[in-house]
C-alpha cells in the first residue's frame, strides 16, 4: 500500500507535496488543548443526531454538523490557522484574487461505519479547467485515526493518473494520523472515509477553501447567525464570504471600494 508523505509544520515542502501527490499529512499541527476544546464543543450536536445514525444496507451513517463556527469558537483557531491559510494561498491565489471557505463540517464516524465510496470535493462543480485547482481541503483529526476506526482513504496522484478520472486501487493510501494532525487534500483528489470496525467513534473537522469566484457549497450567510459573524475578527468574516472577489463579484451597494467588509 502506498503511503502519504508526512511533514512537520515547519517544512517548506507542504504545498509542493500537496500539488504533486494530491494529499499530504502535517503532523502535530494543531495544539492538543484546541483539538480537545473543539471535540467537546460538538459532543452535544453529535449526540443530537444519534437517532438519525441508523443502519442502512451500506452500514451506519456518520454524524455531520455544518456551520461549525456557530457551535465552536475554538474552531476559528483551525479555520484561520496560519499554516492552513499559507497552503491555501500557495494553491489557490494563482487563480483568484481571494479565496473563501466553501464549507465546514464536523464529522463523527461511529462504530459500524462502512467504507465510503471514493469521491472528489470538486464534484459539486460541473466543470473542470485544466491546470486549475478549485479547492484546498483541510481535515483536522479530532481523534487518533487508525485503519480500524475509519482513517480516510486517499488516492495519491502519479504523473500517469494526474489528469485521469479513473480510480486506481493500487494508489489508495490510508491517512492514519494522530489527533491534531492535518490531512491536506486537493478538491480533485479521490478520497473517502474508511470502515470503523472498533467500538469507538473517530472524529474530524473538515474545511474546504475554494476560489473566490465560485459559489460556496454552504450558504454561510444563512447558516451562521449575523450576530455570531459579527463576533469574529474581520479576517475570519472575509473567509466566511463577507467580501467581494475583486471589484465585480459579490459587491455591496454603497461600498465605494467594492468590498463588503474591510479589516
Amino acid at each position: 500500500m502506498p503511503e502519504i508523505d508526512r511533514l512537520d509544520p515547519s517544512s517548506d515542502c507542504i504545498s509542493k507535496t500537496l500539488l504533486r501527490d494530491g494529499a499530504v499529512i502535517v503532523e502535530n499541527a494543531i495544539p492538543d488543548d484546541i483539538v480537545a476544546h473543539i471535540h467537546e464543543d460538538f459532543r452535544i450536536p453529535f449526540a443530537s443526531q444519534s437517532a438519525t445514525c441508523h443502519k442502512t444496507p451500506g452500514g451506519v451513517k456518520p454524524r455531520r454538523v455544518g456551520a461549525v463556527l456557530t457551535y465552536s469558537r475554538a474552531a476559528a483557531n483551525v479555520l484561520a490557522n496560519a499554516l492552513v491559510l499559507s497552503v491555501a494561498d500557495d494553491v489557490l491565489n494563482e487563480n483568484c484574487e481571494n479565496y473563501q471557505i466553501g464549507a465546514t463540517t464536523a464529522i463523527d464516524c461511529p462504530p459500524g461505519r462502512s467504507d465510503q465510496r471514493l469521491y472528489r470535493f470538486d464534484e459539486v462543480y460541473p466543470v473542470r479547467i485544466p491546470g486549475v485547482e478549485f479547492q484546498v481541503v483541510s481535515v483536522v483529526a479530532l481523534t487518533d485515526f487508525v485503519e480500524e476506526n475509519g482513517a480516510p482513504r486517499v488516492m495519491l496522484r502519479t504523473p500517469e493518473t494526474r489528469n485521469s478520472d479513473e480510480i486506481v486501487p493500487a494508489h489508495i493510501a490510508s491517512a492514519t494520523m494522530r489527533r491534531g494532525s492535518i490531512l491536506f487534500m486537493l478538491g480533485s483528489t479521490w478520497h473517502g472515509c474508511g470502515r470503523n470496525t472498533v467500538d469507538k467513534a473517530s472524529a474530524a473537522l473538515v474545511t474546504n477553501y475554494s476560489l473566490g469566484w465560485l459559489r460556496q457549497e454552504e450558504n454561510q450567510y444563512l447558516s451562521i447567525p449575523r450576530e455570531v459573524v459579527d463576533s469574529y475578527p474581520a479576517t475570519l468574516q472575509r473567509l466566511i464570504g463577507y467580501q467581494s472577489h475583486g471589484r465585480r463579484l459579490g459587491i455591496y451597494p454603497g461600498d465605494p471600494d467594492g468590498h463588503w467588509r474591510k479589516a
